[in-house]
Parts: structure tokens; sequence; C-alpha cells
């Protein structure tokens, strides 16, 4: 069962509770927009604070390196490192090296060009 599948049935629970505390027989649509916007609060708070699980440790540093991008926009390979962690990574710097050129190859990141001092500054490929 998925996540989304059970935040569904936490929604069809909620709305019982919430149809027995209003003392209505029927779920109106008033009350169904209250169960869609706790819905969507579950998915949101979900995709927070659970994000999804990695297989391998290059994975996982993939992981990192793509929300940290997402989040913080065009980094150096120096800010990657330290904002992902990289010494403490499972696998350590190994494992980061793998990620980056993993996510060169398939075309995820790309240089975007170059901060004075020359080092490149990478960003997600949208």
């Amino acid at each position: 069962m998925s996540a989304f599948a059970r935040i569904a049935d936490i929604v069809k629970q909620v709305l019982i509770v919430l149809a027995v505390t209003n003392k209505t027989a029927v779920v109106e649509p008033w009350l169904m927009q209250v169960g869609v916007e706790f819905g969507k609060y579950q998915m949101a708070m979900r995709e927070r604070f659970n994000p999804s699980d990695a297989y391998t440790w290059v994975q996982e540093a993939c992981s990192k390196i793509e929300a940290l991008l997402k989040k913080r926009g065009p980094m150096t390979l120096r800010d990657l490192r330290r904002f992902t962690n990289a010494k403490r990574l499972k696998g350590g710097y190994d494992t980061f090296d793998k990620a980056m050129t993993s996510l060169r190859r398939v075309e995820v990141i790309c240089a975007i060009g170059k901060t004075r001092k020359g080092k490149e500054r990478w960003a997600l490929n949208e």
C-alpha cells in the first residue's frame, strides 16, 4: 500500500470523526473540502519530513545533492560537498563522487558557468 493510499484512508477516517462531531448524517461539501485540505497538508508534510528511501549509498547521495540544489540554487563543488556533509556520507567522498558523476552523466545536473576563481557552478538541469 502506498503512502498516498494510506493518506486517503486517514482522510476518510478524519471525515467520519468530523461528521460525527459536527452532528451531520452525511459528509457535506464544506466538510469534504476540509478533508481534502487536510489530505494536501499531510502529503506536503510527508514530502518534506519523510523523503523517499534510497536503495544504495550513491542513490542517497544523489537525493541529497538534488534536494540541496533545488533548495539553494546553483553551487560550486566545494559547497555541495560541505552542505551534503560528504565526509559523513556512507562511503564518504567516494560515494559523493559517484553520485556527482551519475547525475552529470544522466544530465540531471549541469555546469552553468564559473565563479570569479574559475570554479564550476552546478545547477539542476531544467
